[in-house]
Order: C-alpha cells, then sequence, then structure tokens
C-alpha cells in the first residue's frame, strides 16, 4: 500500500499537524481506559455467531487479541502517522483478510470502538466542552483514517464480491451517519443521507434529490451558501463553522462544515459533511455566562462584606453625631443658627437609612414560607406607596383577576421586593400616570408584575440595574434592585425588567407554583 494513499485519505478526512497533538495529548486517557473498551468490543464479537467464528482458540486467543487491540488502541493517540503508521495498520487488515473475518464486521468493529472512545472522552472531558468536541473531532478523523487503511487491504484482496459487499456495507452506514453527508453536482443534490435531511428539517432524503443546493437554507441566505459551496472555488477542501445560518423554514442553526471536492464517474462534484453544532454552541455559551455570573457574584460578594463592614464602622460615630445635636438644640435659638442644626440633623438621617440599607442587604437572608392570598399582597403594596403616589400625581391599580389565589412565599420579603419595584415605578411616571400591579399564573410558575408608563431604563444598562450600587438616581444606594433580584432568587425565582411600547416598563417576577 503506497504512502500516497495515506496522504490522501489525510486531506480527504482533513487531518492536520493539530489532530495529531490533540491525539498525542489523549493518550495518557486511553491507556487509562483501554481495558474496558477491549471488553466492549471482544464481548460484542463474542455474542455474534457469525463474528464469533474467528475465535477459533477460546479464551487463551481472546486475552493475547486483546493485548494486540490495545496496542492498536494506544497507537491511534501516537502523535505520529507516516509511513510507519501505515504499514502498521496495513498488516492488521491483512490479517482480518487471512482469518476470514468478514468484511462488514471489521466496520462495525471500528465503529463499537468509536462509540467507546467517544463516550470516554464526553466522560472525561466533560467540564471543558471546547476541549471536549476538538478531541471527538481528532478521534473521528484518525478512526476514519485507520477505517480507510483497513477498507483498502480488502480491496488489495482482489475479492469483487466483497468489494461490492463492502461498498453496500459503507453505503448504509453513510445513509445513516451521525454526520449530514451530501453529494452535489452541477448545483443540485446527487446524493442526501437521513441526518443531512434531519438537519435541514427534512423527513425523507429523496425529497432534495435533484433540488438545487440553495434549496435547503433560507431565501436571505441563499446567495451566501452558493458562494461558499460552488465547485470552482480554488481550494479543494475546507473546513469552517457557521453560526446564526437559517434553513428553509426560518430555523436558525451552528454548522460545522467540510466541504470537498470529489470525482465521481469523472465529474467534478461538491462532498458536504455537517455537523449541526447548535446546541454544543448553546451548552458552551450558556457555561461560559454561568462562569461569568459566578466571578461577577464572588466579586460582588467581597465588595458587599467590605461595603457592609465600612457601613458598621460609620454607625457608631453617626449616633454621636445624633447625640451632639440632640444637645445642641436647645442651645440655638431661632434663626441661622437651628436652621444648620436642622439641616445637619436631616442629612445625619440620610446618612442611617443608607447604613441601615447597606447593612439589611449584607445580611443572610431568612424565608418565612406561608401560603398567602397575592389579593391581599398587591393590596398592601399599593398602600404602602399610597403616599409617594398620591404626592407625584399617579394613580396605582391593583388588577385583581387571579389574585384570590394563594401562593407560598415569604409575604413580608415579597411585599419589600414590588414596593421596591413600584416606587421606582411611581418616581418613573409623568403626573397623571398609571401603575399597574397584576398577577398571572400557570401550573408551574406564577407571576407578579408592576407594570408602568414611565420614561423606562436606560438600554445600554440591561441587566445590571439588578448589581448592587448601580443606580440612574441622583440620590440612592442603588440596593433597591438588588434587593428585589436577592429577594425572588432566593425563592427560586427570576425577575426581568422590559421596555413597553411606545414608553414605560414592565417588572416582572416568576416564582415557582410549589415549593
Amino acid at each position: 500500500m503506497e504512502r500516497r494513499f495515506l496522504d490522501e485519505v489525510k486531506r480527504y478526512v482533513d487531518f492536520r499537524e493539530e489532530d495529531a497533538r490533540t491525539l498525542l495529548a489523549l493518550r495518557p486517557m486511553l491507556e487509562a481506559n483501554a481495558a474496558p473498551v477491549l471488553d466492549v468490543f471482544y464481548g460484542r464479537i463474542l455474542e455474534h455467531p457469525r463474528a464469533s467464528r474467528a475465535i477459533t482458540g477460546g479464551t487463551a486467543q481472546v486475552e493475547r487479541l486483546k493485548t494486540t487491540l490495545r496496542t492498536w488502541l494506544i497507537e491511534l493517540a501516537s502523535g505520529v502517522y507516516d509511513g510507519g503508521y501505515l504499514a502498521k495498520r496495513a498488516a492488521i487488515g491483512r490479517r482480518h483478510v487471512v482469518i476470514g473475518l468478514p468484511q462488514e464486521f471489521m466496520v462495525t468493529a471500528v465503529n463499537v470502538v468509536r462509540v467507546e472512545l467517544a463516550r470516554v472522552v464526553e466522560r472525561e472531558l466533560a467540564s471543558d466542552s471546547r476541549a471536549r468536541a476538538r478531541a471527538l473531532e481528532a478521534l473521528h478523523k484518525i478512526l476514519d483514517l485507520d477505517l480507510a487503511i483497513m477498507l483498502e487491504t480488502y480491496h488489495e484482496d482482489g475479492s469483487q464480491r466483497a468489494l461490492r459487499e463492502s461498498e453496500a456495507r459503507y453505503s448504509t452506514l453513510v445513509e445513516h451517519a451521525p454526520l449530514g453527508i451530501a453529494i452535489v453536482r452541477e448545483g443540485r443534490y446527487a446524493f442526501v443521507n437521513d441526518r443531512y435531511a434531519t438537519i435541514f428539517g427534512y423527513d425523507d432524503p429523496k425529497a432534495l434529490l435533484g433540488a438545487p443546493l440553495e434549496t435547503v437554507y433560507h431565501e436571505a441566505d441563499r446567495a451566501r451558501a452558493l458562494e461558499r459551496w460552488r465547485p470552482d472555488r480554488e481550494r479543494w477542501e475546507e473546513t469552517y463553522a457557521r453560526s446564526g445560518i437559517r434553513r428553509a423554514d426560518g430555523k436558525s442553526l451552528d454548522l460545522a462544515v467540510t466541504r470537498a471536492h470529489v470525482e465521481i464517474d469523472g465529474r467534478l462534484s461538491v462532498q458536504l459533511i455537517v455537523r449541526d453544532v447548535t446546541d454544543e454552541n448553546r451548552v458552551a455559551r450558556e457555561l461560559d455566562e454561568a462562569r461569568a455570573q459566578l466571578e461577577e457574584r464572588r466579586r460582588l460578594a467581597g465588595l458587599g462584606e467590605m461595603v457592609a463592614g465600612i457601613a458598621h464602622e460609620i454607625r457608631n460615630p453617626l449616633q454621636g453625631i445624633a447625640w451632639g445635636l440632640h444637645e445642641l438644640r436647645p442651645r440655638c435659638k431661632k434663626g441661622p443658627e437651628l436652621e444648620a442644626l436642622e439641616k445637619v440633623a436631616a442629612s445625619t438621617r440620610e446618612i442611617e437609612a443608607i447604613v441601615a440599607e447597606v447593612l439589611d442587604y449584607a445580611r443572610p437572608m431568612k424565608l418565612d414560607m406561608i401560603p398567602f392570598a397575592l389579593g391581599d399582597l398587591l393590596q398592601a403594596v399599593r398602600e404602602d406607596v399610597a403616599a409617594q403616589a398620591e404626592a407625584g400625581g399617579v394613580q396605582v391599580v391593583v388588577d385583581a383577576d387571579g389574585a384570590a389565589n394563594e401562593r407560598v412565599l415569604d409575604p413580608l420579603k415579597i411585599k419589600q421586593a414590588l414596593v421596591n419595584l413600584a416606587r421606582n415605578a411611581i418616581e418613573a411616571s409623568s403626573r397623571g400616570g398609571r401603575v399597574e400591579l397584576r398577577t398571572g399564573g400557570g401550573e408551574t410558575l406564577f407571576s407578579i408584575d408592576v407594570v408602568d408608563e414611565g420614561c423606562g431604563l436606560p438600554v445600554e444598562l440591561g441587566d445590571r440595574v439588578f448589581l448592587p450600587f448601580v443606580t440612574t438616581k441622583v440620590k440612592g444606594t442603588g440596593l433597591g434592585l438588588a434587593v428585589v433580584r436577592r429577594i425572588v432568587e432566593a425563592h427560586g425565582g427570576t425577575v426581568r425588567l422590559e421596555p413597553r411600547q411606545p414608553r414605560g416598563t414592565l417588572a416582572r417576577i416568576e416564582l415557582p407554583s410549589a415549593r
């Protein structure tokens, strides 16, 4: 078997130096997990009547073969894939021909190893989605390379019948492969496997045969698809990723694509191998977001502890100032002195309120969960903000639809959260405006909304409005919405702010219906 064959197959599966390095790094993992893979492999052979005919020496032969297969398995991660590697792999394939191992079992045996090794990689690299994806891609490439070499040894045997059978078996594998595979000739589909059709929303692959390549794409993305995959592009083969491309029904996909030129019956065609990585990318993004949120919360927790300590230290001198003001007040007569004293007293009370708010935020939260009618809760919130609403000329209304239902929650804590939201809504509203308190619910979640017609929040703030010490007000600690989120998340719920058209904001708290 010539080295040229190895080079051609490497190009076909897009095997690169970075794949060799990735496989070499997997070697310790393969060595540590080889035994269970071997047990599954020979267990499958012994369970099958035809495949087991190749085992003529009983348990002793199986143990010898396990040693040989273990060497083959570890050499997958040798990191060197040259003529020597080709010679060793070809020798194994020829041995299969000599002992009469049916070709279909050799192919499916490689698939058994593929599945088991993929499980090992997914388990060992479960916490690192990028490393897992790279490892799986390199593993599939080297197994495809080995499979191609061993298939070539069967071809060398010269059995035309075996060759036809292998082609039939391979066709079946391609048709039902986990990757989407298509052949495009003169801009139209000449072959489409099941997975390719499924990725693009088709139940029957035959529905695409003869259809233009761009059929599977949304109208707005068809020009890009044709430009990328036209057969006259200079690069013979390329692999790339594409995010957010839309299929014909509008669903957005993230795809990893290998495009290669192939000659079939002397005619130039384009082979497409497509993998849907939408879910993988989504999980990776969610993990990245979760890590970022965790780091942010750790940072804020440290900041909160520091601020709470400062607030605690400020409280003692504030009490001294308050006592001094109390002692000075009887000695001040009416006039500028008394007026200045009152300003100092008012400022002191304001600082005391800020200190109390900071200390309350830093204090561990304990919930007192009891059944409570939402209608009563909303009425209590309206009463608490009534004076502020009247002073601002804002009407606060309660939508009583469904509010009679009792829900299990901490009514004092949820009331505190709703009062904070309602006060913000009133402050954002113009005179004559309206703030609505309402509830809604389902079997798993129920919601409490505070809706206003005010000026809304700056779009650039986003979810940062819920961070401690972030505020758009001239006065205030920026803890109001942070307290809201802390209370809601302690209940296992979520809170979000949404802009309303043409103006206003919807603040929605969603809580689990049962805890």
